[in-house]
């Protein structure tokens, strides 16, 4: 059990520190930690890459007074978490569960609940996951992301800064943010599969009831279901580009049924 630690002003992992380390952390709780960043765990392999296993973990309520990555912040690691629950967290900006920047990694039959990041239509991206950065290439399998919120964007996940993310066979479910209710795919050069995922009751106020994407990524939807999803503009999903940044999106096989929009295109709006 790891609980209610605390680090000072500017300091990073509260329940633990690892650099350049190879670990297994197992059949854990970590909870009510807070730290300025990474208060449950903050593991750093800038200058040798780190490789750890996380399984059948609980992080509960933690929080960070700057940034994300709130339970897990991994910086050039490779990794693989498993079975684990990630609730109930608080970030002021990105990725009240975890933030990957250049990393490889795997994350698989985990839930991911009621993880909030930033302030409702000031900031806040990815409620619960955040990957980012050149050299990104993370696996979400068979996650449950349920009642998470982003104050702007990507109220479960949000992928950027040519990251590349897959989501397989995972429930998306209650969501919400300002733009993405479940997911936001940002910048260009970014990447995002969507592969036999479900999303149910996602809300976003201004586009894309489940996923918003922006200019200058890849997309591939294929073998999901979209089910009561609601937005502006872009009911399930809205994809926005411009003339020099094109974008592509690739759906197939899907199921789009009782999305809302409140101005234009309750199922896909392209734009």
């Amino acid at each position: 059990l790891f609980e209610k630690n605390e680090t000072g002003a500017s300091q990073f992992g509260a329940a633990m520190f690892t650099w350049q380390t190879n670990f297994t952390l197992k059949n854990s709780i970590i909870r009510n930690n807070m730290a300025y960043n990474g208060a449950g765990m903050y593991n750093d392999g800038r200058d040798g890459v780190s490789a750890f296993l996380i399984e059948n973990c609980v992080f509960d309520s933690n929080s960070v007074t700057s940034y994300g990555g709130t339970c897990l912040y991994n910086w050039i690691d490779n990794f693989e978490i498993r079975d684990c629950i990630f609730k109930d967290n608080y970030a002021p900006t990105t990725g009240s569960a975890m933030y990957n920047r250049s990393c490889v990694g795997i994350i698989k039959d985990c839930l991911f609940e009621n993880g909030f990041a930033g302030e409702i239509g000031v900031t806040g991206f990815g409620g619960a996951v955040a990957n980012y950065s050149a050299g990104s290439d993370v696996v979400l399998e068979g996650c449950t992301f349920r009642n998470n919120i982003a104050g702007t964007s990507g109220g479960a996940v949000t992928v950027g800064f040519t990251a590349k993310t897959t989501l397989k066979d995972c429930l998306f479910e209650g969501n919400t943010a300002r733009f993405g209710g479940a997911v936001f795919n940002q910048n260009d050069s970014t990447t995002l599969i969507v592969d036999g995922c479900t999303f149910n009751e996602n809300g976003a106020e201004i586009v894309g009831g489940a996923l918003n994407l922006s200019s200058g990524i890849f997309a591939s939807v294929k073998n999901s279901v979209f089910f009561s999803n609601s937005s502006d503009v872009g009911g399930a999903i809205d994809i926005s580009e411009d003339s020099l940044d094109l974008a592509s999106l690739d759906v197939e096989n899907c199921v789009f049924r009782d999305n809302f929009c409140l101005t234009q295109s309750g199922a896909i709006n392209i734009n």
